[in-house]
């Protein structure tokens, strides 16, 4: 079986994600790093991704600049896999939050059953596609 995230990874995942989505006294909304959110984060992190976050985590611990936005910026710039995959973790678990949804402008509730309009769009941007023909090959 993976491990799962140390107390120690989880507190330096928690930096992390209050410096990707900090919290807004403006819209009323809390950081990736609210406890409650980053609970979720972890949970997810560790059904999903475990050892890619450890692996991030270990990049970002490995930056010798001190402070959040400069090793922030640090990251982003020598370790932008590593970046990227905390960033999808952090966002599928923030983003489904029922105050973030609010604020949004959607409904806190899951897309199933009832479902979610979805406004009917020009389908002709395929036709380059189709035209294509079978880009598959037959399986005997």
């Amino acid at each position: 079986m993976t491990d799962m995230l140390t107390t120690a990874e989880i507190e330096t995942f928690s930096e992390i994600a209050g410096l990707m989505i900090p919290a807004s006294t403006k819209h009323n909304l809390p950081g990736a790093n609210d406890p409650a959110i980053m609970a979720e984060i972890v949970t997810d992190a560790n059904t999903n991704a475990v050892e890619g976050v450890k692996q991030a985590l270990a990049a970002w611990s490995g930056l010798s600049e001190t402070s959040g936005p400069d090793r922030a910026a640090a990251f982003l710039e020598t370790c932008a896999g590593h970046a990227s995959l905390l960033q999808a973790v952090v966002n599928r678990v923030y983003y489904r939050t029922d105050a973030v949804m609010q604020s949004l402008g959607m409904e806190a509730r899951a897309p199933f059953p009832a479902g979610y309009e979805v406004d009917e769009h020009d389908w002709s941007i395929l036709d380059p596609v189709r035209a294509m023909g079978p880009i598959w090959r037959a399986a005997s």
